[in-house]
């Protein structure tokens, strides 16, 4: 970690290839993308749902995934901000709507999203070092 790294994150890499690491983030990205796993796993071992019914909403969960994980390596804060809520917003949804079965999952996901995007706000408002 450099002097100049954010409290909340840390940076990855070599020279011109430095990343910011934020790992509340990459936690949100990876439950998203077990929950996608763990989903379509079960329905499709059900046999009872088509494609186009898993589709969407298998859809959706990886773009929320996806979305955290741009937030937790970007390292433009208000796109990290944005990707982040963004998120949070679908992985909440997706997670109300599904309460029942993977619900708890997208709401963690959700959680933990939400923990990053704290951590980009107050090191925005943190002085540089």
């Amino acid at each position: 970690m450099c002097a100049s790294t954010p409290i909340g994150s840390l940076v990855l890499g070599y020279g011109d290839w430095m990343v910011p690491f934020r790992p509340w983030a990459m936690a949100a990205a990876v439950l998203g993308l077990v929950t996608v796993g763990i989903y379509v796993t079960v329905l499709s071992s059900e046999g009872s749902h088509s494609v186009w019914q898993v589709a969407p909403w298998a859809g959706m969960m990886l773009a929320a995934s996806g979305l955290a994980l741009a937030g937790g390596v970007t390292h433009h804060r208000m796109l990290a901000k944005g990707a982040l809520l963004t998120a949070i917003v679908l992985f909440a949804v997706l997670g109300f709507l599904a309460l029942f079965s993977i619900g708890f999952l997208l709401a963690s996901a959700a959680g933990l999203a939400a923990v990053a995007f704290a951590q980009v706000a107050r090191d925005e408002q943190a002085p540089a070092l």
